[in-house]
């Protein structure tokens, strides 16, 4: 395909992936789409971010060391960028793990046993990265582009394992991703080394604060409402943003419970 016909997606992560009891509630992976076109208008937006929050140019940003007042300004602004997309899938990791326990009555005791093992830290990792893979794919098709496809590298993470599950997958007759639209692997990178991924941080963070929230503030859906516009919604008909662009998993009535906002959004 042309330059004209390449998507270029840009890949961060927000809370831990791990399965113990202190840590996050909930694990993020968000993806920022831009076509090949507009690369320089991306890097204009970022440039635009830094100097409204006071950054230099050449300093990296981060959600963490944003202030309130500085996230706000970050992700109004997130939602008017008409050149970029994203689309993030929410792990529930509490409704995932009650779902993979049971409880019988013994002796008049109820006992509460696991089903299955847990997800490792990699096996949640990649579950949460098909989810995603597979909408940036269905994106891909209907703009009749190839992806190109950068992640933050994590910790503890290695390229093989990525190899290895995306081999996997392709020959998973369950997973949806339109390969013709993929036509190699995800790239490990760092955000010094491409710094569109500092855009990856800052959705991710800010879809994250909806969930995962603060210590002492609790969680804010503010960025959420503040991005929607530039979230996809799916390409039929009525929007299904928890479908596609912000998809939660699981979506039950466990997790609408837990968030009936996301339907008003």
């Amino acid at each position: 395909m042309s330059s004209q016909n390449v998507m270029h997606v840009f890949i961060d992560e927000s809370g831990q992936r791990s399965p113990s009891a202190k840590s996050s509630d909930y694990f993020i992976m968000s993806a920022v789409l831009v076509m090949e076109t507009r690369l320089d208008h991306a890097r204009e937006h970022l440039a635009e971010l830094k100097k409204l929050t006071n950054r230099k140019p050449d300093h990296l940003l981060h959600w963490k060391k944003l202030s309130p007042d500085h996230r706000s300004v970050i992700s109004r602004q997130l939602g008017s960028y008409i050149d970029l997309g994203y689309i993030s899938v929410v792990a529930c990791k509490r409704v995932l793990a009650n779902q993979a326990q049971a409880t019988v009555d013994v002796n008049g005791e109820s006992i509460t046993f696991p089903m299955f093992p847990p997800l490792s830290e990699d096996e949640a990792y990649l579950k949460t990265y098909q989810y995603l893979l597979e909408r940036i794919s269905w994106v891909a098709e209907l703009a009749n582009a190839s992806v190109d496809i950068s992640i933050e590298h994590t910790i503890r993470f290695k390229a093989k394992t990525l190899r290895e599950f995306e081999r996997q997958i392709k020959q998973d007759a369950s997973c949806s991703a339109k390969w013709d639209q993929l036509p190699h692997g995800a790239k490990l990178r760092s955000k010094k080394d491409e710094d569109l991924l500092q855009l990856a941080d800052v959705v991710a963070s800010g879809i994250g604060a909806a969930f995962n929230g603060h210590p002492k503030n609790g969680t804010d859906a503010t960025h959420v409402r503040a991005m929607a516009p530039r979230i996809w919604k799916g390409p039929y008909g009525t929007p299904k943003m928890t479908t596609y662009g912000l998809k939660m998993h699981p979506w039950n009535d466990a997790t609408k419970r837990l968030h009936p906002w996301l339907l008003s959004i």
